[in-house]
């Protein structure tokens, strides 16, 4: 018996996998991070919710994955020594006046943003501490 085709235009993993990211993102603006269930994430992205667990491990896999990608303060370890050389130029003023506007610009224009801060704020989840810890030690490499 051939093998299931799992890449084309009817069958696509990675879309699929931006279609439950995209559903963690509406269900939280419209029904907040109590509302984020498997279930509810399944429906909205119109797939079994079973790839959930296949392709994240479970929701909190699929939380992480949507936190990590959606975070405003997402720069990688290979991006700190370029940012750090730009910013000797200056004494790293325009360093701390681009973070700083682009977490506002962030948190003003970005609902999702605003509702997970306010997730971080009122639960200590550990998908929640963990890109905490992600941005404290983010931020120490660029402040050494």
């Amino acid at each position: 018996m051939p093998r299931k085709i799992t890449e084309g235009p009817l069958r696509s993993k990675e879309r699929t996998k931006n279609n439950l990211v995209e559903a963690v993102g509406k269900i939280l603006k419209s029904d907040g991070f109590s509302g984020i269930n498997v279930a509810k994430v399944a429906n909205m992205a119109k797939v079994d919710r079973k790839l959930i667990y296949d392709y994240f491990g479970n929701l909190d896999g699929l939380i992480r994955h949507y936190l990590i990608n959606h975070d405003y303060w997402n720069i990688g370890p290979e991006n700190i020594g370029d940012i750090m050389s730009k910013a000797r130029e200056d004494h790293g003023k325009l360093l701390a006046y681009s973070v700083m506007e682009h977490q506002f610009d962030s948190l003003i224009n970005n609902e999702e943003m605003r509702r997970i801060i306010t997730w971080g704020i009122s639960e200590k989840l550990p998908v929640l501490k963990e890109l905490d810890l992600k941005r404290e030690n983010t931020g120490d490499e660029v402040l050494k």
